[in-house]
């Protein structure tokens, strides 16, 4: 069984987020060829730097340092701060790029997420905040380079954790734990999808326990990245932006369903493989009817301010990034812009239904499709270019 499970975890995170428009390789897996922009580190701490996990590097505290940010030598992967093991303690955020540990949540205290920042030249004491949730590669570092320009043009704080998938699976991430001890029961139909990027079940063959842990979901540990980072920086802000891609989008639509009450004052859910519709029609994780949140609780999740954020054509033909189909997901729809338009009017029509006041947008993208990048520079532009 344990065998099954990370076998899933792979395949519905190893295979996503290939983005043809700046290379074919996978996100995470570049080339010393490549040519990528520098992290712009200052070492202020007199530290050393890495490469970051990838196919010639399995351990980051036994491989080679250097003494210079910039690319790796192998892979052309962007090198990062080397930090002792552990929690960084007595933080200090610097001018530029760099990355820190926290601990992980309830159930996984002893384990570490590594945050990967960029602070802008001009950070003051109330520059904007954004968290950035990486897709099913948890590629934070490519995720917070993606950003660093709008984070200089806007004045805006960039923090990007990554999740190890070895302690966070499909459903600790992409569900953001609402369900746990997850397992895809059908071989034949992981073979396939491995060739085809579209994993085809029964509905009976997603085998899981509900979790109504709520202080153990993953939706918990954003408040804790924002806090620490502006800790660190003696800052002033008391809310923050979030924006997530892909999988990243399938945790902020939830976090903004079960996690109402956190400092995120604006949440950009993009391009979300599957959703989890708020109504009662279906069960967790794609439906609400045996979830235990109230109306009331809903009131708070529907006056949430989120924004689906979908490409034009991360429609039914993409074929970037892995799909999940069973009777019940399709209904949702067949490709990810017509699965939101789903979501949202679904979830709008129960909204009425309890009387509640929405503060959810749906926003389609022109001419783009599963590319977490151009996603990116859209969301910088909704959220910050007025």
């Amino acid at each position: 069984m344990k065998a099954l499970v990370f076998l899933i975890t792979l395949l519905f995170s190893g295979l996503a987020f290939s983005n043809p428009v700046i290379s074919n390789a996978k996100f995470g897996h570049g080339h010393a060829t490549a040519h990528k922009p520098l992290v712009q580190t200052t070492n202020a701490s007199g530290g050393k730097y890495v490469c970051q996990l990838c196919p010639h590097v399995k351990d980051i505290y036994n491989t080679t340092t250097f003494e210079h940010d910039g690319q790796c030598p192998v892979c052309g992967m962007n090198l990062i701060e080397l930090h002792p093991q552990g929690v960084t303690r007595d933080l200090k955020l610097h001018a530029g790029s760099g990355n820190y540990f926290i601990s992980g949540g309830k159930g996984h205290e002893a384990r570490l997420i590594n945050v990967f920042y960029h602070v802008p030249r001009k950070f003051n004491a109330t520059s904007r905040v954004l968290l950035v949730i990486p897709g099913a590669g948890r590629n934070a570092w490519s995720y917070r380079d993606s950003w660093i320009d709008a984070s200089e043009q806007y004045n805006v704080l960039i923090l990007s954790p990554a999740y190890a998938e070895d302690d966070y699976d499909f459903a600790r991430y992409h569900l953001g734990g609402i369900v746990s001890n997850l397992v895809f029961n059908n071989q034949q139909a992981l073979a396939d999808g491995k060739k085809t990027s579209q994993y085809r079940f029964k509905d009976e063959e997603l085998l899981f326990d509900i979790n109504h842990d709520a202080q153990s979901w993953l939706f918990n540990d954003f408040d804790r990245i924002f806090d620490s980072a502006i800790g660190a920086l003696a800052g002033q802000q008391s809310n923050y932006d979030i924006f997530g891609h892909s999988a990243g989008g399938q945790i902020l639509h939830r976090f903004a369903i079960f996690h109402p009450d956190s400092k995120a004052k604006r949440i950009v859910a993009a391009n979300s493989g599957s959703y989890t519709i708020a109504n009662r029609e279906d069960g967790l994780p794609f439906g609400l009817k045996n979830s235990g949140l109230s109306d009331e609780h809903l009131h708070r999740s529907f006056a949430k301010s989120l924004t689906l954020l979908v490409g034009e054509l991360d429609n039914e033909s993409e074929t970037r990034g892995s799909m999940l189909h069973t009777p019940t997901v399709d209904k949702q729809g067949l490709g990810r812009l017509s699965r939101s338009n789903y979501f949202f009017a679904q979830s709008a029509q129960y909204a009425a239904h309890i009387g509640a006041r929405v503060n959810w947008q749906h926003q389609v993208v022109k001419g783009v499709g599963h590319d977490f990048k151009q996603m990116s520079n859209a969301a910088a532009h909704y959220l910050y270019a007025h």
